[in-house]
């Protein structure tokens, strides 16, 4: 918190030790006071409600040549109406079911196992960052990462290339090379869908929908071995989650 005659010139607030004098605010018919970032995030930790903002401050005045006077002190008018919003981000399955699953065969020709997901995000604005990422049993092999399957008793371990798609707004589909690596993507330019949508507080806002799709190629000729280069047969499975985080910066 800071306050200032021009709103050019800062003086930060602490107490008495920074001030103006008579002759300064002569110079002046108003008085500025600059609210950060972090005020505000204070203020809502503290759990400060809008019937307190009404004596946030007080401005004080003391005449030095009659100290005995003591000081004159008077409240502002301020009054500051602090709304909650709502800020959220989902992702589910497109089955809408909370562990979907997929099983297939290794070798030439045969189709990937394919995820579909429903991402959406809901707040005042649409995101100006959406993230996405998987996260599962994962070895790096030749500087790539790939998913690992295992077989029950865990002896067999068999690596399989993953990506996630998604359509761009310009229309075309964007593939990132996922591996269950825990990394996150960017997929700020998908194509969204929006819907109006109103807050907590009544305030329009916006729903956002799109898809993406996480697919695990069971053509790939790594997956004939496992990660010690053997061949093998037999039954190998895998576990892993798909998260996605949103960034709201102008709330």
């Amino acid at each position: 918190m800071q306050f200032s005659l021009n709103g050019n010139t800062w003086k930060p607030v602490s107490g008495i030790s920074y001030y103006y004098n008579f002759n300064e605010m002569k110079s002046s018919d108003s008085i500025y006071i600059f609210f950060s970032n972090n005020f505000f995030k204070q203020m809502v930790a503290l759990g400060i409600s809008d019937i307190n903002t009404k004596d946030l401050f007080n401005f004080r005045f003391q005449n030095i040549t009659s100290p005995e006077s003591g000081w004159y002190e008077f409240s502002t008018s301020n009054s500051l109406i602090i709304k909650p919003r709502d800020f959220s981000i989902s992702i589910i399955s497109d089955e809408y079911t909370s562990a979907p699953s997929r099983e297939g065969y290794v070798g030439q020709g045969k189709p990937s196992l394919d995820f579909g997901y429903i991402v959406t995000t809901s707040g005042r604005t649409a995101a100006d960052e959406v993230l996405i990422k998987v996260n599962g049993p994962a070895q790096t092999i030749g500087g790539r990462s790939y998913c690992i399957f295992s077989s029950a008793d865990n002896t067999t371990k068999v690596p399989f290339p993953a990506t996630l798609t998604f359509t761009t707004q310009s229309g075309g589909n964007k593939t990132y090379d996922a591996g269950c690596d825990d990394s996150w993507r960017d997929m700020t330019d998908a194509l969204w869908m929006s819907t109006p949508w109103n807050d907590a507080s009544g305030d329009p806002g916006v729903m956002n929908k799109t898809t993406v799709r996480f697919s695990i190629p069971m053509n790939d000729a790594i997956s004939l071995k496992t990660i010690d280069d053997d061949g093998w047969f037999g039954e190998v499975s895998a576990s892993g989650e798909i998260r996605v985080q949103a960034t709201w910066r102008k709330c």
